[in-house]
Parts: structure tokens; C-alpha cells; sequence
């Protein structure tokens, strides 16, 4: 997923708190699109395959990580 696209949906998001817009990939992000939410603290997570059925939510931005550890309510 690639840093256009991440910015096309937090367009579209936007009257929505930063800790709101949740992103979610079934492909990794760009090494561009990770940093440009990193900087705008943006929650970005991808699905990732565990096993041949099983798929996991990975957080891939430091808003994402602290998203799963506190919850959507403490990220104001």
C-alpha cells in the first residue's frame, strides 16, 4: 500500500480525530507511507497470514502500536 493511497483515505476521513482513522492493509505499507503517518500520527495495521487459515492484525505505525496497547479513548 503505498503513500498515495493512505493519503486518498485520510482525505476522506478527515472530520474524524487522527486516532479514529484506522487503516487497514491486506498488504504491506511502503517504506514512504509509514513514515508520512508516523509524522501525522496515523494508526496504520496490516493483516498479515499465520498460518495457512489464521491472520493477525500487525500495527505498522508508532500510533497503531500505541492504539493496541491503551485503546482508541486514551489516544486523545
Amino acid at each position: 500500500m503505498g503513500i498515495q493511497e493512505v493519503q486518498r483515505h485520510n482525505g476522506v476521513c478527515e472530520e474524524l480525530p487522527r486516532y479514529g482513522r484506522v487503516f487497514l492493509a491486506k498488504s504491506r505499507y511502503t517504506p514512504e507511507a509509514i513514515e508520512w503517518a508516523n509524522e501525522r500520527g496515523l494508526p496504520l495495521f496490516e493483516m498479515r497470514k499465520v498460518g495457512n487459515k489464521t491472520a493477525c492484525v500487525v500495527a505498522s505505525t508508532d500510533a497503531a502500536k500505541k492504539f493496541l496497547e491503551v485503546g482508541a479513548k486514551a489516544m486523545n
